[in-house]
């Protein structure tokens, strides 16, 4: 896996992306160093589609969808909506399934976080 440093902290119509599992990794990698949270709504080897976690208690229009595109034989940001909720509304989010990864891309901030509490 690739340094943090080397994901892109904002997602835009058009991204590329190699691989599905580098699509889902930029997207994580996007929303938590946004400290932004979201709710995978479809996912497979073609495509990856998220919510925002909390669009039935805020009404969050967050829509993201990457899908394959075969001419390129890439995966490709195909529609971005950005959250229109408040970002202290994600201030409790726990990300249980993606921990690993978290920990993995995100050590460095979480160890510098602590270190100026």
């Amino acid at each position: 896996m690739a340094a943090s440093s080397n994901m892109p902290d904002t997602l835009f119509v058009g991204q590329t992306f190699a691989s599905i599992d580098e699509a889902r990794e930029s997207v994580l990698h996007a929303m938590v160093t946004k400290g932004l949270s979201l709710k995978v709504s479809a996912s497979d080897r073609t495509r990856f589609h998220a919510i925002c976690r909390l669009s039935k208690e805020t009404g969050c229009k967050f829509f993201l969808r990457i899908a394959y595109m075969t001419r390129s034989e890439q995966f490709e940001l195909r529609k971005f909506i950005a959250h229109t909720c408040d970002l202290s509304s994600h201030q409790n989010w726990k990300a249980s399934n993606s921990a690993k990864l978290i920990a993995h891309r995100h050590g460095d901030i979480v160890k510098s976080d602590f270190q100026t509490r």
